[in-house]
């Protein structure tokens, strides 16, 4: 369990390219629907192949990569039914956080694209633009096995899911990166959550228009996800930022964010430079009164000695000013 969210809880699959895998318990718990939805093993058993594929494509160099190569770090992904949890800290700089969170529908865009051939050549093939609807007739007709044509509606599902702007969908995670670019983090995670609501509650009432049970679940799940990191977010206002920055299903990073942690790098280094400066003041001051003092023991020495009228004019204002100064300390001590 990586963290105390119940949506986070997994169990280790092994790495890959220095990336740890893990598998989210609601997978299986997916699978299972699967097949007790289509009701053909051989087809569940495709779809549910290709969706791990597809989440792991989409995850490990749709968030992980990109996040690497514009200059921040990513170690650790977990798969999702609809995506995944990309564990990856982008770079604290707007093309890193967006092109982190973009990578993954690019990824889905891709295998799209490249499967795209098969759909149009296939007879009936234009009814898998439906995402929710899996069409096994034109699948069976295919001659590759209807592989290609799965490969196809499945990443344009994802594809779609994850351009929804809420969070923690990369659609979100994208909107949320062009408001930090105006705002500092909490607000812009604040508004970023709103956004989903209002969104979660459009797609609820779209679903129920066009009599479509997968849009209203899909919805009630992202209502739920934005619910669970408004809580969070008011216990503690930074805790996203070193999460799962990142899910999205995909990072949906959680997003995500240890973004963050170079922000706190550079409020310690603030603090520390601070506290060397006010540490190199007061030994000055300190230094300064050494030298008040001694001032001050001489010319009373001399004044003992030879009388005040011995005292030239800038040694009667040295011993003035310096006596005005310990006067001063004395008050603010």
């Amino acid at each position: 369990m990586t963290s105390d969210s119940p949506f986070s809880w997994s169990f280790p699959v092994g790495s890959l390219f220095q990336t740890r895998i893990r598998i989210s318990f609601l997978m299986p718990l997916l699978f299972v629907v699967m097949f007790l939805v289509i009701r053909e093993p051989v087809w569940a058993a495709k779809v549910c192949v290709i969706l791990l594929a597809s989440t792991l494509l989409h995850e490990l160099f749709g968030h992980i990569w990109v996040a690497r190569v514009t200059g921040g770090q990513g170690n650790e992904i977990l798969l999702w039914p609809l995506g995944g949890l990309a564990n990856v800290s982008p770079a604290p700089n707007f093309w890193s956080r967006f092109a982190t969170a973009a990578g993954g529908p690019f990824v889905n865009l891709l295998l799209c694209m490249m499967t795209l051939p098969s759909v149009v050549l296939s007879e009936g093939g234009m009814s898998l633009l439906n995402p929710f609807i899996l069409n096994l007739d034109v699948l069976n007709a295919d001659p590759f096995g209807g592989w290609l044509l799965l490969i196809f509606q499945i990443n344009f599902m994802l594809f779609l899911v994850n351009l929804l702007p809420a969070f923690p969908l990369d659609g979100g995670r994208m909107l949320e990166a062009v408001f930090r670019t105006q705002m500092e983090f909490v607000l812009a995670r604040q508004i970023s959550i709103r956004i989903g609501m209002a969104c979660s509650f459009l797609l609820f009432a779209v679903g129920l228009i066009v009599e479509e049970s997968w849009l209203a679940i899909l919805a009630s799940f992202v209502m739920v996800m934005n619910f669970w990191e408004q809580i969070r977010l008011e216990q503690d206002p930074y805790l996203g930022a070193s999460e799962f920055e990142q899910y999205d299903f995909s990072e949906g990073y959680t997003s995500l964010e240890r973004e963050e942690k170079s922000a706190e790098v550079s409020s310690s280094l603030w603090t520390q430079w601070k506290e060397k400066r006010e540490q190199k003041k007061q030994i000055q001051e300190e230094l300064a009164l050494m030298e008040d003092e001694q001032t001050i023991d001489l010319l009373l020495e001399k004044i003992h000695r030879d009388g005040v009228e011995s005292l030239s004019t800038a040694e009667k204002r040295a011993l003035d000013q310096a006596s005005a100064r310990m006067k001063n300390r004395r008050e603010v001590i």
